[in-house]
């Protein structure tokens, strides 16, 4: 892909992002449609995906949702419609495995890398104590990627937008973080935290 279609996926990906995080909130758990079962594509090729407690979610999951994997592959083709490809084109390309392999891909260590300090610095916070977690609107494979990068086991809880149908910057998904923690009042004033943006990035 030269640069040129690149720049042009860029865009036509950022505008499919845009539209289904407002059609279909929280990665399609909190899509206005009604037990829609997710496409052959995006449902048999990668069976169910896995809550963070390694439960398996049924396909249909939540009632009113659609599956992440259907999500994404909706603003995988959308991405393409937005560029100006033709669908006759790009579909059975899409189809027919480039979107289970940029799904695999994508909650592997293959297309992310931790910065240098990030398990040093986790691993001294919890030799100080200190309670860890990742908290990020994101879906359930988010689980998959920390583990594949080696941070899993440095973290007492994996929270995603998705599950708790809620993403930052609201109330309740910071409710559900702290609630992750028996004994922690929520919201209480004698508590302090503090976040850290980004401990890996994309390889490009």
């Amino acid at each position: 892909m030269c640069q040129k279609h690149g720049d042009a996926f860029s865009t036509g990906f950022f505008k499919a992002w845009r539209e289904m995080c407002r059609e279909h909130p929280n990665f399609g758990a909190g899509t206005r449609e009604r037990n829609e079962v997710p496409s052959e594509a995006a449902g048999a090729s990668m069976g169910a995906t896995r809550s963070q407690n390694g439960a398996e979610l049924d396909r249909r999951e939540m009632a009113g949702s659609i599956a992440a994997s259907e999500w994404w592959l909706r603003v995988v083709k959308r991405s393409f419609a937005h560029t100006g490809w033709p669908m006759q084109v790009t579909e059975p390309v899409i189809d027919g495995g480039l979107f289970e392999w940029v799904w695999d891909e994508f909650a592997s260590n293959r297309t992310w890398s931790l910065y240098d300090d990030a398990v040093p610095f986790l691993q001294e916070a919890k030799r100080r104590g200190l309670h860890v977690m990742v908290l990020s609107n994101n879906d359930e494979r988010l689980d998959e990627t920390l583990q594949s990068v080696g941070l899993r086991s440095l973290l007492d809880h994996v929270v995603v937008s998705r599950s708790e149908r809620a993403e930052k910057p609201s109330k309740e998904i910071f409710e559900a973080a702290l609630s992750r923690y028996s004994g922690i009042q929520v919201w209480h004033p004698n508590i302090e935290c503090f976040f850290i943006v980004h401990i890996f990035w994309l390889v490009k």
